[in-house]
């Protein structure tokens, strides 16, 4: 029984080669070459043309999928995984491109019940992976993570937090996993000494995170510190974050508004923001405390200066 299935796995990959045209390949190389070149709509025209020739080229399906995800039709890129899914759904790439596209677009939605809705078909993508019979370790931990994401941001707090905490032990340095748990600890307890110094550390490795950016800005007006909300949200803006919600809050926060896609709101470019004071912490519990807290407002504790929050 076992020679049988062997042999037929065998015949099955020499057919699926097989039914990649020499073409086929030349046009995905066409394709890699003009993406790396800049040439995004050449590229995505000739890969297209590598799976008209050949449509069960599986690797030309992904990397198409990945180059609309990048190019952010993420419409495009959800239908071309969904196309490679049909064609083989016992290889988890395709999930894997569908969940991670679908966290992108759901970033993007800013009316809770609509990005509710999309995390919950990332997660889907996701599950599909963990649940397939073979995959490697890198795959398994993309899936995990990825689950644990969606979760989270479905405020399931407690059902990610296995997921996240496992993706922590399999790759503590990687900076998605740590500021996914920094989040985790975050929406726990509120703002804290804890998340602010992951966020700090990730901004160091990569000051144009902006995803860390944000929730520095949203941890700050938690607590009332204008200042340093204002430093951290002039900041997500600058690095090319885009929020209805950040740029509002800045134009009735800073003397000249900045740019906004409300209408009602004039456009001004904003003075330079000088970076963030100090706040103060709870020496028991970690609480950021607000500016005119003289002992933590949770459990009473003493409150110390945190060293500066801002990153050069």
């Amino acid at each position: 029984m076992k020679i049988t299935l062997v042999l037929l796995l065998c015949l099955s990959f020499l057919i699926s080669c097989q039914s990649v045209s020499s073409f086929s390949r030349k046009k995905q190389q066409e394709a890699l070459e003009a993406w790396e070149n800049g040439q995004k709509e050449d590229a995505i025209s000739l890969m297209s043309e590598a799976i008209k020739h050949s449509p069960e080229f599986y690797d030309a399906r992904i990397q198409l999928g990945n180059f609309h995800q990048e190019s952010k039709n993420y419409s495009q890129a959800i239908d071309t995984f969904e196309k490679a899914i049909a064609k083989a759904p016992e290889k988890p790439a395709a999930f894997l491109g569908a969940g991670k596209t679908y966290l992108k677009m759901a970033k993007m939605k800013e009316d809770g019940d609509e990005a509710e809705k999309i995390y919950r078909k990332g997660q889907h993508n996701f599950s599909q992976v963990l649940d397939l019979q073979e995959i490697n370790e890198d795959d398994r931990f993309h899936a995990v993570l990825g689950k644990g994401i969606c979760l989270l941001e479905r405020t399931l707090t407690e059902d990610s937090r296995r997921f996240l905490e496992q993706a922590l032990k399999w790759q503590p340095d990687n900076l998605e996993v740590r500021f996914y748990n920094a989040r985790l600890h975050e929406i726990g307890i509120g703002p804290n000494k804890k998340s602010l110094d992951q966020y700090n550390k990730i901004l160091a490795k990569k000051p144009d995170h902006l995803d860390a950016l944000l929730c520095m800005g949203d941890m700050f007006v938690k607590i009332n510190n204008t200042e340093n909300a204002i430093y951290y949200y002039q900041t997500f803006i600058d690095k090319g974050g885009a929020s209805r919600r950040v740029k509002e809050w800045l134009s009735a926060n800073v003397r000249k508004p900045v740019e906004t896609e409300v209408s009602a709101v004039e456009s001004v470019p904003v003075k330079k923001i000088a970076p963030p004071s100090r706040v103060k912490t709870c020496v028991e519990c970690g609480r950021l405390a607000k500016q005119d807290d003289t002992v933590c407002p949770f459990d009473g504790g003493d409150l110390v200066i945190q060293d500066d929050p801002h990153v050069e």
